[in-house]
Protein backbone atom coordinates (compact mmCIF):
# COMPACT_ATOMS: atom_id res chain seq x y z
CA UNK A 1 0.00 0.00 0.00
CA UNK A 2 1.50 2.84 -1.33
CA UNK A 3 0.70 6.43 1.54
CA UNK A 4 1.60 9.41 0.04
CA UNK A 5 3.04 12.07 2.26
CA UNK A 6 3.54 15.27 0.74
CA UNK A 7 3.53 19.17 2.74
CA UNK A 8 0.27 19.99 0.57
CA UNK A 9 -1.78 18.00 3.10
CA UNK A 10 -3.75 19.83 5.93
CA UNK A 11 -3.09 17.42 8.54
CA UNK A 12 -0.37 14.09 8.61
CA UNK A 13 0.04 11.84 11.04
CA UNK A 14 3.50 10.83 12.58
CA UNK A 15 2.37 7.03 11.84
CA UNK A 16 1.98 7.48 8.71
CA UNK A 17 5.16 9.17 7.90
CA UNK A 18 6.76 6.26 9.94
CA UNK A 19 5.05 4.20 7.19
CA UNK A 20 5.52 6.46 4.34
CA UNK A 21 9.17 6.24 5.07
CA UNK A 22 9.75 2.52 5.45
CA UNK A 23 8.12 2.03 2.23
CA UNK A 24 10.45 4.59 0.24
CA UNK A 25 13.39 2.73 2.58
CA UNK A 26 12.71 -0.76 0.53
CA UNK A 27 11.83 0.43 -2.70
CA UNK A 28 15.27 2.51 -2.12
CA UNK A 29 17.39 -0.40 -1.44
CA UNK A 30 17.24 -1.60 -4.53
CA UNK A 31 19.24 1.46 -6.21
CA UNK A 32 21.49 1.77 -3.12
CA UNK A 33 22.70 -1.81 -4.35
CA UNK A 34 22.77 -0.70 -7.54
CA UNK A 35 25.73 1.99 -6.64
CA UNK A 36 27.79 -0.66 -4.93
CA UNK A 37 27.35 -3.32 -7.50
CA UNK A 38 28.66 -1.19 -10.06
CA UNK A 39 31.56 -2.32 -11.75
CA UNK A 40 32.90 0.49 -13.66
CA UNK A 41 32.48 4.70 -13.32
CA UNK A 42 30.00 4.79 -15.83
CA UNK A 43 27.69 2.51 -13.88
CA UNK A 44 28.09 3.99 -11.12
CA UNK A 45 27.77 7.08 -12.09
CA UNK A 46 24.49 6.10 -13.77
CA UNK A 47 22.98 4.23 -10.60
CA UNK A 48 23.73 7.46 -8.52
CA UNK A 49 21.76 9.45 -10.99
CA UNK A 50 18.75 7.13 -10.67
CA UNK A 51 19.16 6.94 -6.89
CA UNK A 52 19.13 10.98 -6.91
CA UNK A 53 16.28 10.98 -8.88
CA UNK A 54 13.92 8.20 -6.72
CA UNK A 55 14.67 10.66 -3.70
CA UNK A 56 13.45 13.67 -5.74
CA UNK A 57 10.33 11.48 -6.78
CA UNK A 58 9.88 9.87 -3.71
CA UNK A 59 10.63 13.19 -1.15
CA UNK A 60 12.54 10.59 0.56
CA UNK A 61 15.36 13.73 1.73
CA UNK A 62 12.28 15.68 2.98
CA UNK A 63 10.03 13.29 4.67
CA UNK A 64 13.45 11.75 6.52
CA UNK A 65 14.06 15.45 8.36
CA UNK A 66 10.50 15.26 9.06
CA UNK A 67 10.73 12.18 11.04
CA UNK A 68 14.43 12.83 12.60
CA UNK A 69 13.21 16.38 13.46
CA UNK A 70 9.65 14.54 14.31
CA UNK A 71 11.44 12.46 16.98
CA UNK A 72 13.76 14.98 18.55
CA UNK A 73 10.37 17.36 19.39
CA UNK A 74 7.41 15.45 19.54
CA UNK A 75 7.48 12.79 22.54
CA UNK A 76 4.90 10.37 21.34
CA UNK A 77 6.22 10.83 17.57
CA UNK A 78 6.19 6.74 17.48
CA UNK A 79 2.74 6.10 18.99
CA UNK A 80 1.32 9.03 16.88
CA UNK A 81 1.50 12.48 16.65
CA UNK A 82 -0.72 14.97 14.50
CA UNK A 83 0.55 17.63 12.22
CA UNK A 84 -1.60 20.71 11.25
CA UNK A 85 -0.42 22.78 8.55
CA UNK A 86 -0.27 25.82 9.51
CA UNK A 87 -2.65 27.85 6.89
CA UNK A 88 -5.07 25.11 8.32
CA UNK A 89 -4.16 25.48 11.85
CA UNK A 90 -7.06 28.07 12.56
CA UNK A 91 -9.77 25.60 10.66
CA UNK A 92 -8.47 22.74 12.60
CA UNK A 93 -9.34 24.24 16.00
CA UNK A 94 -12.99 25.01 15.01
CA UNK A 95 -13.44 21.69 14.23
CA UNK A 96 -11.62 20.06 17.07
CA UNK A 97 -14.11 22.12 19.49
CA UNK A 98 -16.98 20.79 17.74
CA UNK A 99 -15.83 17.34 17.70
CA UNK A 100 -14.93 17.64 21.64
CA UNK A 101 -18.09 19.25 22.38
CA UNK A 102 -16.82 22.47 23.57
CA UNK A 103 -19.64 23.83 21.47
CA UNK A 104 -22.44 22.86 20.08
CA UNK A 105 -22.73 21.27 16.05
CA UNK A 106 -25.71 23.00 15.58
CA UNK A 107 -24.58 26.80 16.80
CA UNK A 108 -26.95 29.50 15.61
CA UNK A 109 -25.10 30.77 12.69
CA UNK A 110 -25.33 34.39 13.47
CA UNK A 111 -22.92 33.30 16.91
CA UNK A 112 -20.77 30.49 15.18
CA UNK A 113 -19.45 33.14 12.47
CA UNK A 114 -19.05 36.20 15.10
CA UNK A 115 -16.43 33.89 17.08
CA UNK A 116 -12.72 34.86 17.28
CA UNK A 117 -11.56 31.71 15.43
CA UNK A 118 -8.34 33.08 14.44
CA UNK A 119 -7.44 34.53 18.00
CA UNK A 120 -8.66 31.27 19.48
CA UNK A 121 -6.29 29.14 17.30
CA UNK A 122 -3.48 32.19 18.12
CA UNK A 123 -4.30 31.12 21.77
CA UNK A 124 -4.15 27.63 21.89
CA UNK A 125 -0.96 26.99 19.28
CA UNK A 126 0.99 28.31 22.42
CA UNK A 127 0.39 24.49 23.37
CA UNK A 128 1.39 23.44 20.02
CA UNK A 129 5.38 23.03 18.82
CA UNK A 130 6.00 24.02 15.04
CA UNK A 131 7.83 21.49 12.90
CA UNK A 132 9.18 22.02 9.03
CA UNK A 133 8.31 20.22 6.57
CA UNK A 134 9.89 20.61 3.34
CA UNK A 135 9.25 24.43 3.74
CA UNK A 136 6.03 24.16 5.53
CA UNK A 137 4.92 25.02 8.87
CA UNK A 138 3.00 22.35 10.60
CA UNK A 139 1.80 22.40 14.40
CA UNK A 140 2.05 19.53 16.57
CA UNK A 141 1.48 18.53 20.15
Amino acid sequence: MKIEIGNYKDVIDSRDVISALEEIELEREEFVQAVEDAETEEEKTAAEDDLMQFDEERDYLALKNLDNDGEEIFYEWKEGTILIRESFFTEYIAELCADVGDLPRDLPWHIARNIDWEGLASDLQSDYSSIEFDGITYWGR
